[in-house]
């Protein structure tokens, strides 16, 4: 009974431990260029990058954002920015 429990034991430690490496490799290309691309200019808004903003600002419209989506990717930033100069 205790051999068949330390059997149970090491295979669940094993599949626990494979697990995450799998899931990882799965999320290699889960976003898409338009949403990295919003990503980056939500990241670099929030990080007040203005310099390398206006790079990612560009190169979203070069890869198909449109402004709309931009302007969706700044405007989350507007709560956050409020609250952080409030305190």
């Amino acid at each position: 009974m205790r051999m068949i429990n330390k059997l149970i034991a090491a295979a669940l430690l094993t599949v626990a431990v494979c697990h995450p490496i799998n899931a990882q490799q799965n999320m290699e290309n889960v976003l898409n260029e338009r949403q990295r691309n919003m990503v980056a200019i939500a990241c670099l808004e929030a990080k007040g990058d203005l310099e390398n903003l206006s790079e990612a600002i560009h190169t979203g419209l070069d890869e198909g954002l449109t402004i709309s989506e931009i302007k969706e990717a700044l405007s989350h930033q507007i709560g956050r920015a409020s609250c952080r100069e409030r305190v």
